[in-house]
C-alpha cells in the first residue's frame, strides 16, 4: 500500500522508509532540520540564527547589577543618581538628576604650608547654585568656571579681590576646620567644552595638612 510507512528490523538496525508525499515527524527538537544543537548544557536555550537560518542552543547569561549589563556605563555612582541614555556612546550613563541638592567629597595629599593643590571634581553638571562648603583646615580655597581661569589667577594673593568676569565663581579662607554657608547662593556654570570644576586649595596654616573639602550645591542643568 503506497500510503503506509514500512519498518524493517533487521539485527542492530532498525530502517524506516517511508513512501513519497508522507512526513516523518521528528521525535526530538535536534531532529528538526532547522535546529542545530551542539554539546547541549542544562538550562540553555535556542536563538534563531538569521545567517544560517538556523535555531542554535546557546547559554543564558544573567547579570544581577545595571553595571553588568552591555549597554550601561555606570562610574562612580552617587545618591538619587538616574540613568539618562548617551546617543554618542550608545550607552545608558548614570547622572545627576535636575533639581537634586548634591555633596561632593575631595581629599588632598598632604600639603605644606603655603602649598597648592589643584583639583577638578564633576557631579554639579554645566550650571549650578553653590550652598556650603566645608574644609577641614586652614585654607584658601578657589573655585573657578574653566581651567584657563584658574590659570590666569596663579598670581593673585589671598588679600586681593578676583576681578570682575575673571572665571572665579567663589572663595572661602578658613582659619581652622569650617563650613560656610553661602547666603545668598551663588550661581556658578562651567565653560564649554570642559565637563568638571576647577579648583584650587592653598594651605595657610603654620604646619602640613591633608584637606578634606566638602561642596554642596543645586544642580541647575544636567
Amino acid at each position: 500500500m503506497s500510503d503506509e510507512i514500512e519498518v524493517i528490523l533487521t539485527p542492530n538496525v532498525t530502517e524506516v522508509v517511508v513512501p513519497e508525499g508522507n512526513v516523518l515527524l521528528a521525535e526530538s527538537i535536534g531532529q528538526l532540520s532547522d535546529v542545530n544543537i551542539t554539546s547541549l548544557q542544562d538550562t540553555q536555550f535556542l536563538r534563531y540564527n538569521t545567517s544560517t537560518q538556523l535555531w542554535t542552543n546557546e547559554n543564558v547569561t544573567f547579570t544581577s547589577t545595571v553595571s553588568g549589563l552591555s549597554d550601561t556605563t555606570i562610574s562612580n555612582p552617587q545618591n538619587n543618581q538616574i540613568l539618562k541614555y548617551d546617543s554618542t556612546s550608545s550607552k545608558w550613563v548614570n547622572s545627576n538628576s535636575a533639581n537634586n541638592r548634591i555633596q561632593i567629597t575631595h581629599t588632598t595629599a598632604s600639603l605644606n604650608t603655603n602649598q597648592t593643590e589643584e583639583f577638578s571634581i564633576s557631579g554639579f553638571g554645566k550650571s549650578y547654585a553653590l550652598h556650603s562648603i566645608y574644609i577641614s583646615g586652614g585654607a584658601w580655597l578657589r573655585i573657578y568656571s574653566d581651567t584657563a581661569s584658574r590659570n590666569a589667577d596663579a598670581l593673585r594673593t589671598q588679600q586681593d579681590d578676583p576681578a570682575e568676569g575673571s572665571g572665579v565663581v567663589s572663595e572661602v579662607v578658613s582659619s581652622q576646620a569650617s563650613t560656610f554657608n553661602i547666603t545668598p547662593s551663588v550661581l556658578g556654570h562651567i565653560t564649554s567644552p570642559e565637563t568638571s570644576i576647577p579648583l584650587k586649595i592653598t594651605n595657610i596654616s603654620p604646619s602640613p595638612q591633608t584637606y578634606t573639602i566638602s561642596i554642596t550645591a543645586l544642580q541647575l542643568e544636567a
